[in-house]
């Protein structure tokens, strides 16, 4: 009997602690539901690439919102039968019961709408590229990922429709414009126009030093007066002027059609007709890609893997230059979702 109360008076000592579990999963529940959210992102865009490189139209799917709740129910009781006829009472009995309830709803929105689609198929704006630049990212990769042509020198596709070889010239440019922005000369700022509001993104002159061989050179190779130093940066072609350089950039789209060229398939599907084999750029500038690795079997040591027509497709987790090329696609299409707005600046750049 003793030990029946015993195990009572205990039951009933937990239950306050049970009742303050709300502030105690909130940690937990934070940094849980927040990993899992990025990891489904990051699958939902590897497998994205992965479709584009079949011929398969990308889809984007977001959660909207995430509610969970918790409920802990408990009943303590004690019974001892008859306790009005003593000559027939038995032992009391104890009786302890719970309850624990985690009701996760989460619900998901397909990623849609006419903004989205123009996001998703309209060129960068050359401002974004300056912004880009000015957070830290090497112009080498900005425009050896963003950008088709600039003032005419090819960057080079592998799309079977614009096939293009990459110009030697242009990865000598973007190599050249990566060495003047680690001198730490360079600087953005927003002018008001007659004609509306300039990013101006500023390279200070200095006095002759090691990067002055390299300034001429990238004059020389956008085909602008020697001596210049401030130069406006425009969407197109081929520039109007001499003190322009065009960019022609690319769309999001287009960014995720080209890296998904890095992705392995099987022989026997390029056999088949099922995809395109991936053309081999064979000069001395290639530009940057994401290597997509397949097999039968799930990976061990995956950045991120998602399984796809019967097989695994992952990035190495140990192949650092693909998962930055992965986090600035993921960046690229965030950027497409939430809708840049605004009409395309005017950027200029002193070299």
């Amino acid at each position: 009997m003793k030990q029946g109360i015993a195990i009572t008076l205990l039951s009933l000592s937990c239950l306050p602690g049970c009742v303050g579990i709300g502030p105690g999963e909130l940690e937990r529940d934070n940094l849980a539901y927040g990993q899992a959210l990025g990891d489904a992102w990051q699958q939902q865009m590897l497998l994205n690439i992965v479709k584009l490189r079949y011929g398969e139209s990308p889809a984007f799917l977001e959660v909207a919102s995430v509610i969970n709740q918790y409920s802990v129910e408990g009943q303590v009781g004690v019974s001892a039968p008859s306790w009005d006829r003593p000559a027939i009472a038995g032992p009391p009995v104890a009786s302890v019961s719970g309850r624990w309830a985690d009701r996760p709803t989460i619900t998901y929105t397909p990623v849609l709408g006419d903004q989205f689609t123009r996001s998703l198929l309209t060129p960068i704006r050359p401002a974004a590229l300056a912004a880009m630049m000015q957070s830290g990212w090497p112009a080498e990769f900005v425009f050896g990922v963003t950008v088709r042509s600039i003032n005419g020198l090819s960057n080079g596709t592998r799309s079977a429709l614009m096939r293009d070889e990459p110009d030697p010239r242009f990865g000598q440019l973007v190599r050249d414009l990566s060495a003047i922005q680690r001198s730490g000369h360079v600087g953005i700022r927003v002018e008001r126009r007659p004609d509306g509001n300039a990013v101006v993104l500023v390279m200070a002159r200095e006095e002759p030093n090691a990067i002055d061989d390299v300034r001429s050179r990238v004059r020389r190779a956008l085909g602008l007066p020697e001596g210049t130093s401030e130069f406006n940066l425009i969407y197109g072609m081929l520039p109007g002027a001499n003190n322009e350089v065009a960019v022609l950039s690319r769309s999001v789209l287009e960014i995720l059609g080209e890296f998904s060229f890095g992705v392995d398939v099987p022989p026997e599907h390029v056999v088949e007709g099922r995809v395109l084999a991936a053309p081999d750029f064979q000069g001395t500038w290639v530009p940057p890609t994401i290597h997509i690795h397949s097999g039968p079997d799930r990976p061990t040591d995956a950045a991120v893997a998602v399984p796809y027509r019967k097989l695994w497709f992952w990035i190495d987790d140990c192949d650092i230059d693909s998962k930055r090329h992965f986090s600035f696609a993921l960046i690229l299409v965030s950027l497409a979702e939430s809708g840049d707005g605004g009409e395309a600046p005017l950027v200029t750049v002193g070299t």
